[in-house]
């Protein structure tokens, strides 16, 4: 777990060096503190407002690929402070092998996915909170506050939800 922490801890400074380049500040400790229990992530966010749950209007789209994980590069989903659009998809395959993980939903900001073995060791949930923490910091640092959080969620979860700000 120590060396967990350490590459965490490594992540967290790169990340906030070059979103602060001028901050003197020492970046907040973002592994953080194990929650009180464990809060598996099973709801989907996409189409609904975050802030009334209410649906809102939706474009389905049909996108004509062999294999899901290619979605990002046939939309061309390459947005400045994001991951190239052939970053995600070397991302999600490798979650595809690993987790069994389906991108279920894609919109401007927001990549969801479905999980079909999750995490299910604190420490598995740690590591796989790292690569989301790498793979987009903003579930973390804009949303559920440290890495331990977000393991919390990923812990026997089913979902899995990426936002880039």
């Amino acid at each position: 777990m120590a060396n967990l922490r350490r590459k965490t801890e490594e992540a967290r400074a790169r990340w906030w060096c070059r979103a602060h380049p001028r901050d003197r500040y020492k970046p907040p400790d973002l592994v953080g503190e194990w929650p009180s229990g464990p809060y598996p992530s099973t709801d989907f966010h996409l189409p609904f407002d975050p802030r009334t749950r209410e649906p809102l209007p939706t474009i389905v789209a049909v996108v004509s690929v062999a294999d899901h994980t290619d979605v990002p590069a046939a939309l061309g989903w390459d947005v400045p402070d994001r991951p190239r659009a052939e970053e995600h998809v070397a991302v999600l395959r490798r979650w595809a092998r690993m987790y069994g993980a389906r991108l279920v939903g894609i919109s401007y900001d927001v990549i969801e996915m479905h999980v079909a073995t999750s995490p299910s060791s604190r420490q598995a949930a740690m590591v796989s909170a790292e690569e989301h923490f790498s793979y987009c910091p903003d579930v973390v640092m804009q949303g559920v506050g440290t890495v331990s959080a977000l393991a919390s969620l990923l812990l026997n979860g089913t979902t899995w939800y990426f936002w880039w700000d």
